[in-house]
């Protein structure tokens, strides 16, 4: 029994969730924003949202990410 209710709690805290962001350092464009997280992360725990391009140096054979217009969000569950 002890078995079954430990595989119910993992299996619950692991479930993934949408969560819907706007911006609030600047005027929101009115894009949709979702984000999907795990379970133990809570869409009020998101402060930052970023956008990231792939930069490739062929000389060096590397790939990095580098940030873009990054902003600071309010989120909340997707469908509230």
């Amino acid at each position: 029994m002890g078995l079954a209710v430990a595989i119910l709690l993992a299996v619950g805290c692991s479930k993934s969730h949408q969560c819907k962001c706007v911006t609030t350092d600047v005027n929101d464009d009115g894009a949709l924003k979702l984000i999907t997280v795990g379970g133990g992360t809570g869409c009020d725990d998101i402060t930052e949202w970023a956008y990231e391009i792939q930069v490739v140096d062929s000389a060096a054979r590397s790939h990095s990410l580098a940030r873009r217009e990054t902003h600071t969000v309010k989120c909340r569950e997707y469908g509230e």
